[in-house]
């Protein structure tokens, strides 16, 4: 268990690091905290809820080959499995390849963030320990996902567009987030006027490729809408389907959604960014109500809702003027997503299977 500590340790004693640090060293800092959580996540040995059906995955694409790799529920994680199987690098190449991505999606969303320390360790306990190492797949269209975000809101959209695909590629529940981008364009002010704009500053050969991106977008979406389809019903109408976990972890996107709809304002300043967040913290108390009907649906969704807690977290001590109560802020944060961890490593029903922790390297 000392491992799952450490992890949470490191970006804690981060978050209270004087801030005047020379470029080099943060460079140095983020590169050995990025590796370390590597080796953790993507070496680890029979960790994770769903170990043996990714290993039993991993056995039937080394056999069978591409073609049942790609006709796979998840085309992405498919690919990497044939990849690692044909560089004998089992399934440990490909839960480091995963873990690659997922990870480079979280370092983006996190430098992106004022309080990027205090981010990661916002991230550490559910996003890391639990997504990163039991829904591998799911958390490599977690990192994609990030990535859009960071992308959308720093007015990159094809490159939003491009991590918005690999994010579906990776697990189809990623489509679930075109919401929140429809929602800021929809909310955002003289939204209509600004698309214009756009149009009309572009060349044409802009315009017929973003024709074309949104072609394929449509095509995307009639592709994978029937599996997309087919999971949502196995989530619905399978009753044996329950997520213990899953009124937690909802009401711990609850909160900061709360907090933001209360000051959102105070916290982000720019209006296509605020309607961004806003539609996400509506999707998150949305989520609430879900949970009555299928906490494992809601719970499952709810992930790509949790970069909210880093997001709004990593902001909260900003909103002090006073340095004793930013770090104090800092400190509870920390304290409080401390007490998360140990809670679900103490309780959670399937602790057991992240317990003892075990890692090749350490054979």
């Amino acid at each position: 268990m000392m491992t799952y500590w450490v992890m949470i340790a490191l970006p804690f004693v981060g978050s209270l690091w004087p801030v005047n640090r020379s470029t080099l060293s943060r460079v140095f800092l983020w590169a050995g905290l990025t590796v370390f959580t590597l080796a953790i996540v993507g070496l680890r040995d029979k960790v994770g809820g769903d170990w043996v059906n990714y290993l039993e995955a991993y056995l039937r694409i080394s056999e069978e080959g591409l073609g049942p790799a790609l006709r796979n529920r998840s085309i992405g994680y498919g690919f990497i499995n044939w990849v690692s199987s044909v560089m004998g690098t089992g399934i440990y190449g490909v839960n480091v390849a995963c873990a690659g991505l997922f990870l480079f999606g979280l370092l983006k969303f996190c430098l992106h963030q004022p309080l990027p320390c205090l981010a990661w360790l916002v991230a550490t306990p559910y996003l890391i320990v639990v997504v990163a190492m039991g829904y591998t797949a799911q958390s490599v269209a977690l990192g994609f996902v990030m990535l859009t975000y960071v992308s959308f809101l720093d007015r990159r959209y094809w490159l939003a567009f491009l991590t918005f695909i690999i994010a579906v590629l990776f697990h189809k529940s990623a489509m679930f987030t075109v919401v929140f981008f429809v929602g800021a364009f929809a909310f955002g002010k003289d939204h209509i006027s600004r698309i214009k704009s756009t149009l009309k500053r572009n060349t044409l050969q802009k315009n017929w490729a973003l024709l074309g991106g949104i072609i394929i977008l449509i095509l995307l979406g009639l592709q994978q809408g029937p599996g997309l389809y087919s999971t949502l019903g196995h989530y619905l109408f399978r009753e044996q389907w329950h997520s213990a976990g899953g009124t937690i972890r909802v009401l711990m996107n609850a909160v900061p959604a709360v907090l933001f709809l209360f000051a959102g304002r105070q916290i982000v300043s720019d209006d296509r960014d605020y309607q961004f967040w806003r539609m996400v913290c509506i999707v998150a108390l949305a989520c609430i109500p879900l949970l009555f009907f299928n906490s494992t649906l809601a719970d499952r969704l709810s992930i790509f809702l949790v970069p909210i807690q880093l997001f709004v977290f990593s902001r909260l001590p900003l909103l002090f003027d006073d340095r004793v109560l930013r770090k104090g802020t800092v400190l509870s944060i920390g304290v409080g997503y401390g007490a998360v961890q140990w809670v679900w490593l103490t309780y959670a029903n399937h602790a057991y299977e992240w317990i003892p922790y075990q890692n090749i390297l350490l054979r």
